[in-house]
């Protein structure tokens, strides 16, 4: 009896062994992995901080060879929005308020409901621009031919004329006036022929020479930074679209950047001196 007693409290005390030692293993396997996870973690975060310091120097750089360049360390800029009006527009036109910046949006008619017409009006009446982007942005109707173009294009006007009660001679290509219909031959005669077709008309059709990139917010802003600060001037392309709800982030940085640098937001005129490829 009491060897049957023995034996049953001896494998009892295995047992219990066997479980402790069981859950010491697992929690230094948790800690392990906590361990690795951190580590990883501070090597993201190191690696993160030197891609900022890197940036932070670079766009230094650019600052201090733009102040050399120009004696001034700043020029004229031109903000542009493309392919709106959408959701984020509201949201646009309260930062520009906000810093007291003009901008010139060029619009799709085709985005235009009813309850947007009124950020078209709200924009006119804070001192924006409005800029024919082309009704549809289609390239399959627009790029067609010129007639198809000009069809789509004088659409827009209308729409434009009727909801702001301005008439606008501001003109962006989709795509721009160098675009990937231009890697043709027929292309290339297509976008010359309606290049000379609106100056023929009057209008002014322009270009840009920055544009918004970037899938973080300080990814998205050095982009822009970095393509602005070596030079004297420039027309910045930004994107009116809810998929571009990133430039809501860095817009009142970028504003307040560029002018710590010297730089003053302009509107285009007919004068001559647009950006064209």
């Amino acid at each position: 009896m009491k060897q049957r007693f023995f034996f049953i409290f001896l494998l009892f005390i295995l047992f219990f062994a066997f479980m402790a030692g069981t859950l010491l293993a697992g929690q230094n396997r948790r800690l392990r992995l906590s361990e690795e996870r951190l580590f990883r973690s501070r090597e993201e975060l190191v690696s993160a901080q030197a891609r900022i310091r890197e940036e932070e120097d670079w766009n230094r750089t650019l600052k201090e060879e733009n102040h050399a360049l120009t004696g001034t360390g700043g020029g004229r800029l031109i903000l542009t929005f493309d392919d709106g009006p959408s959701e984020i527009t509201g949201d646009i036109l309260d930062i520009l308020a906000d810093k007291d910046v003009k901008a010139l949006f060029f619009i799709n008619g085709a985005n235009v409901t009813r309850s947007r017409e009124k950020l078209l009006l709200r924009a006119v009446e804070e001192g924006h621009l409005i800029g024919n982007h082309t009704y549809s942005h289609d390239y399959s109707q627009i790029y067609r031919s010129r007639e198809g173009f000009m069809k789509d294009f004088l659409k827009n006007e209308k729409l434009i004329l009727k909801t702001t009660d301005t008439r606008s001679m501001l003109v962006r290509f989709p795509g721009g006036s160098r675009n990937s219909l231009c890697t043709e031959e027929e292309g290339r005669a297509l976008m010359e022929d309606l290049a000379s077709e609106l100056d023929r008309l009057g209008y002014v059709y322009m270009d840009w020479n920055v544009t918004d990139n970037g899938t973080d917010p300080q990814a998205f802003l050095s982009s822009l930074e970095r393509q602005i600060f070596w030079r004297s001037s420039a027309t910045i392309l930004c994107h009116d679209r809810g998929d571009r709800a990133l430039l809501l982030e860095t817009l009142p940085r970028l504003i307040d950047d560029v002018r710590e640098e010297g730089y003053t937001f302009v509107l285009p005129d007919r004068t001559g001196g647009v950006v064209r490829f």
